[in-house]
């Protein structure tokens, strides 16, 4: 009658182990494979995509297919790419805050959810409210967006009261905000008597 039979092996400073079975014996269940969902959330005032080099995402501002999974503890690199007109601000989730670079490499080991966002440009300028550069620029200042090809460009503020100021303009991680820095009024208004 043929018995079971463990043993071990040591091998360069490693823990092996083998079993062999008798007559009747079955070897034992294989491990079965662990699957993460990785999902992305793509915001802000501009537009652009998400993509995976291992697959299975491509998602926009308007949907596409943004979640998929991925074998426990695969490695993902993401990639964002801005439509015309627009550039890649932030990701954002706990393995991709703060990364500045178009690509995010995460490992998936569980359920994760990256935000990508995409802005156009953002700045301040002392140029008349009719956008022109060699119009009758004052002393006031005020925040400006513009796409990347120079088209689109809006006057977020109005101010036209003399050296009513407003500078320093940044998104919101997600892209859908600005903050920055101005001596208008505490009611916001643009016009009213400067503030100090």
């Amino acid at each position: 009658m043929l018995k079971r039979l463990s043993f071990f092996t040591v091998l360069m400073g490693s823990v092996m182990f083998f079993q062999a079975m008798g007559c009747g014996g079955s070897n034992s269940s294989p491990v079965p494979v662990v699957s993460m969902t990785l999902t992305v959330d793509v915001s802000g005032a501009g537009t652009g995509t998400v993509t995976s080099n291992a697959g299975g995402i491509s998602c926009t501002n308007t949907g596409g297919t943004c979640s998929a999974d991925y074998t426990l503890s695969s490695p993902v690199t993401l990639t964002a790419t801005p439509d015309a007109g627009y550039v890649f601000h932030a990701w954002i989730g706990s393995t991709c805050t703060g990364t500045v670079a178009a690509n995010c490499n995460l490992a998936v080991t569980a359920d994760t959810t990256i935000q990508a966002s995409f802005t156009p440009i953002i700045f301040s300028s002392n140029r008349s409210l009719d956008g022109l550069d060699n119009g009758a620029a004052t002393t006031v200042q005020n925040i400006w967006l513009v796409k990347t090809d120079g088209t689109g460009l809006t006057a977020l503020t109005q101010s036209v009261t003399p050296s009513v100021v407003s500078y320093w303009p940044e998104w919101s991680p997600d892209g859908t905000q600005i903050i920055f820095s101005s001596n208008r009024n505490l009611d916001a208004s643009n016009n009213g008597v400067l503030s100090t």
